[in-house]
């Protein structure tokens, strides 16, 4: 297996040339995450410099949908594996991101590398975005639910 370490916008990304089992691994200074393929209709494969360039924007935007949410985070998000999945929405390519905390039995057996995960209830646990890769934008950022 070779590596190679890619910097985009100040972002490194780590690029192995063998594929997780449900997608490419993508990581980072404060982020490890998988690209997921899927062969499901109206979905698309972003790239490592789609992912930099999200990864690179999400500590601003965040911090600021937090403050205007006047919601309180203890968490870090470098504690989160990220799946990354491409999604079409009419003309738009957005980029769906799903956190899930490093101290969930979904990370810690590995599961998260296999498919992508939808979960209910958790609380902050689990995070999710939506990023548009065109406009270079977030749409969206979440928390799930406590139940």
């Amino acid at each position: 297996m070779s590596f190679a370490t890619v910097v985009l916008l100040g972002v490194s990304l780590l690029a192995a040339d063998s594929r997780a089992m449900g997608g490419e691994r993508v990581s980072g200074p404060s982020f490890e995450g998988v690209i997921m393929m899927d062969d499901v209709s109206g979905r698309w494969m972003p790239t490592r410099q789609q992912i930099a360039e999200l990864e690179a924007a999400l500590p601003a935007y965040t911090a600021a949908e937090l403050k205007r949410f006047k919601v309180t985070f203890s968490k870090r998000l470098s504690e989160y594996k990220r799946q990354y999945i491409g999604r079409v929405q009419g003309k738009r390519r957005t980029i769906h991101v799903t956190f899930l905390h490093d101290k969930t039995d979904i990370v810690r057996s590995g599961k998260w590398l296999d498919r992508p995960m939808m979960m209910l209830g958790g609380g902050d646990s689990f995070l999710y975005a939506e990023y548009d890769a065109g406009a270079k934008t977030f749409l969206s950022f979440g928390v799930n639910s406590p139940r």
